[in-house]
C-alpha cells in the first residue's frame, strides 16, 4: 500500500512543544501517574499557592508606601498567574478536544491539492500578518522620529 505524501498532514505536531512545556509547569500527564500526581501536588502547593501567600504576607508586612507598591504589583501578578494555572487546569479536557478535532478535520483531507491549498493558505496568511505588522512598525518609527526632532527644535 502506498502512503501519499499528503496523507501525512498533521495539525496537531504544532502543539508538541506547548505539551513540553505543559508537563514542566505540571499541567499536562507524564507517562507515570503516580509520578504525575506527586509533581502536580508539590508544584500547586509550592508554587502556586505558597508563593503568592508569602508574597501576601510580605505586602501586609511593609510600612512604607514606596516598597508596598513595588511590591503590590509583584503580589498581583503571582495572584493572577496562580488563576491562569488553575483555569488551565479546568480547560485541559478542552484543549484534548480540540487536539482531537483538528486531527479528524486532518483526516478529512482526501487529495494532494486540497493539502497544498491548506498549507498555502496558513502561509499566506502568516505572511500577510507579518507584513501588515511591519508596516505599523515602520509608520510607528517614523512618527516617533518625527516627534523627537520636532522636539528638539
Amino acid at each position: 500500500m502506498k502512503i501519499e505524501w499528503w496523507s501525512k498532514l498533521d495539525s496537531t505536531v504544532a502543539y508538541g512543544r506547548f505539551w513540553s512545556c505543559f508537563r514542566i509547569l505540571g499541567v499536562a500527564d507524564f507517562r507515570y501517574k503516580a509520578l504525575s500526581q506527586f509533581y502536580v501536588i508539590c508544584l500547586t502547593l509550592f508554587v502556586t499557592v505558597y508563593c503568592p501567600i508569602h508574597l501576601l504576607i510580605g505586602l501586609l508586612m511593609l510600612t512604607d508606601a514606596g516598597d508596598f507598591f513595588k511590591n503590590f504589583s509583584m503580589t498581583l501578578t503571582s495572584l493572577v498567574c496562580s488563576l491562569k494555572y488553575f483555569f488551565l487546569r479546568l480547560n485541559l479536557n478542552k484543549i484534548h478536544q480540540l487536539i482531537k478535532i483538528y486531527s479528524e478535520l486532518d483526516k478529512r483531507v482526501s487529495t494532494a491539492d486540497e493539502c497544498d491549498y491548506l498549507i498555502g493558505y496558513n502561509k499566506r496568511k502568516s505572511q500577510k500578518y507579518h507584513e501588515d505588522e511591519l508596516k505599523l512598525c515602520i509608520e510607528d518609527h517614523q512618527k516617533l522620529l518625527k516627534y523627537l526632532k520636532y522636539s528638539y527644535i
